[in-house]
């Protein structure tokens, strides 16, 4: 409807292509309804911490004995990493996600919140209201401290940077540097362009990941430690 499809017979393939796609995540959506089959109206949520009003409009919610679950789906990948038993989420598709999951959650409902993708699916689970209330605090602080100057932090670069961290944590073993890793990410290598090359602000901000790197582990930890340690890759059959 947007006219983005290619005319003729090349549009039809890729539509069916596309369809292909979208019965795939329709089909886990339809795993979750088994368990989760009212569909409630629009879930509308505020609070104020700090002085900062926040208030968000939740409409993909629904409801069973589990208690209430919303959903976000998207017909492309939601998962990172080659091995299938190392896959983790991909953080800049959940992030959206994560915040009005810690606002639900800060709003005292028990939300579960679910994002959809063609690989597979990634699940945050309901956290305890002052716990979510705890997570905003550190990330309105980090909005605030936005305003003053750009903060030396990118989205992929600081996630792949916190999962490095993690994954040595996890192994018990030195992994792969995690300021190599986050280097790459950002600045790019022979096989990609880099996250800076993605976005004017980033390439306006900073020249090079030597800028960031000094302060790059304090704001990963504090806009996505919580996410990397709390968002976990779903079942892609059955619903736990």
């Amino acid at each position: 409807l947007g006219g983005k499809l290619p005319i003729a017979a090349f549009g039809q393939r890729d539509s069916a292509q596309l369809q292909e796609k979208a019965q795939v995540v329709r089909a886990r959506l339809a795993d979750w309804q088994q368990h989760y089959p009212h569909r409630l109206p629009t879930q509308s949520v505020a609070l104020t911490l700090g002085g900062v009003a926040l208030s968000a409009s939740l409409s993909e919610v629904y409801g069973g004995d589990g208690g209430c679950v919303q959903f976000a789906a998207r017909t492309g990948a939601v998962l990172e990493g080659k091995k299938k038993d190392d896959q983790r989420p991909r953080g800049h598709i959940v992030a959206g996600l994560w915040a009005a999951h810690l606002l639900a959650c800060a709003s005292g409902l028990p939300m579960t919140s679910v994002q959809l993708g063609l690989d597979g699916q990634v699940v945050l689970n309901p956290l305890e209201q002052q716990a979510a209330i705890n997570i905003l605090q550190r990330l309105l602080s980090a909005y605030q401290a936005a305003w003053q100057r750009p903060l030396p932090v990118a989205c992929k670069t600081g996630w792949a940077y916190v999962q490095a961290e993690l994954a040595a944590g996890r192994s018990g073993k030195p992994g792969q540097d995690p300021h190599e890793l986050a280097e790459k990410t950002f600045d790019g290598d022979d096989f990609n362009t880099g996250e800076r090359a993605e976005s004017a602000y980033l390439t306006r901000a900073f020249d090079s990941y030597a800028e960031l790197e000094a302060e790059l582990p304090h704001w990963a930890e504090m806009l996505y430690g919580d996410l990397a340690r709390h968002a976990q890759r779903g079942q892609t059959e059955g619903v736990q």
